[in-house]
């Protein structure tokens, strides 16, 4: 159907959102955009309506109040929507119409610039967690520092531990290794003695009575004297025993005294200066020995 004037409404009316696109620059489809253009280069109508568009849109742009638009496009934008041509009565009825200029709405104003201050002053934000996170931190970085200083206390506490252990363990393995020594060579010296071509021997007894008590004297003129006891009687405090060699004539010569262990053993090793010794004999002397016998021999035995 045509209208009056011979146009097209549907030729219009698909173009409509063509027009509203263009008008604000939106009109992105080529082919659309030269479609568009074919047809107004031969519709008058829909050019002055792009026209109208556009200076509407730049009022709004602008702020300005928007123009009214042509007294016709009311009537001609509901024939479009209805697809029914209007009669010209109705398009003068609608012209008579005022156009009414919707009420311009405030802008907004920024909560910043309603209370006073400056559109561009940064708005206030909710306080930050990083000084607690911060201070957080650091309760746990000093937390983690005194468990730290604690388990290195502990360690070098263990280590002075097994330090002083260590030095304990080679004092005594120091003693022992002395007393191995002093063994090794008085088991040298034993040996010397007892292996001398010149050694002669004694069995020592008790002096008048039988006793439980054995020793055995080895002497070397060159060597020196041995002495091997075992089950000798403890003494009183104060006490000691004390090893003469008895010459062939003169005087006993003191050999040393006797150390007796707890389980009555006594091993005793010295040289004593060349003598025709005839026998060897053990008294009981004052702590410290006697230069000569203070008492008849406990002990004694003949060298064969």
């Amino acid at each position: 159907m045509t209208r009056p004037d011979g146009s097209d409404p549907m030729a219009h009316e698909a173009f409509a959102d063509a027009l509203a696109a263009c008008a604000v620059d939106a009109l992105d489809d080529a082919a659309a955009r030269a479609a568009l253009e074919v047809h107004l280069a031969s519709c008058p109508e829909c050019r002055a309506e792009l026209e109208a568009l556009r200076r509407a849109t730049t009022a709004i742009g602008l702020g300005l109040a928007p123009e009214a638009p042509p007294p016709d496009l009311r009537a001609r934008t509901l024939a479009r929507a209805t697809a029914q041509p209007q009669s010209q009565a109705q398009v003068g009825a609608a012209a008579q119409v005022p156009a009414q200029t919707p009420a311009r709405t405030p802008p907004r104003t920024p909560p910043s610039e309603a209370a006073g201050g400056s559109s561009l002053a940064p708005s206030r934000r909710a306080p930050t967690r990083l000084p607690w996170l911060v201070a957080a931190a650091a309760a746990l970085l000093a937390v983690a520092a005194s468990i730290y200083v604690v388990l290195l206390q502990r360690e070098v506490g263990a280590l002075r531990t097994l330090a002083d252990l260590t030095t304990s363990r080679v004092e005594s393995l120091r003693g022992e290794l002395v007393d191995l020594r002093r063994q090794s060579a008085e088991l040298a010296e034993i040996e010397a003695v007892i292996g001398a071509p010149d050694v002669r021997q004694a069995a020592l007894g008790a002096a008048g009575a039988s006793g439980e008590a054995s020793v055995r004297a080895y002497w070397s003129p060159t060597q020196g004297l041995v002495l091997r006891a075992r089950s000798m009687p403890a003494l009183d405090a104060g006490r000691v025993y004390q090893l003469w060699m008895v010459p062939r004539a003169g005087t006993p010569v003191s050999a040393g005294l006797l150390t007796v262990q707890p389980d009555g053993s006594s091993s005793h090793v010295t040289h004593l200066p060349a003598m025709e010794a005839a026998a060897v004999a053990i008294t009981v002397e004052p702590a410290g020995g006697s230069p000569g016998p203070t008492s008849a021999p406990v002990m004694v035995g003949n060298f064969n």
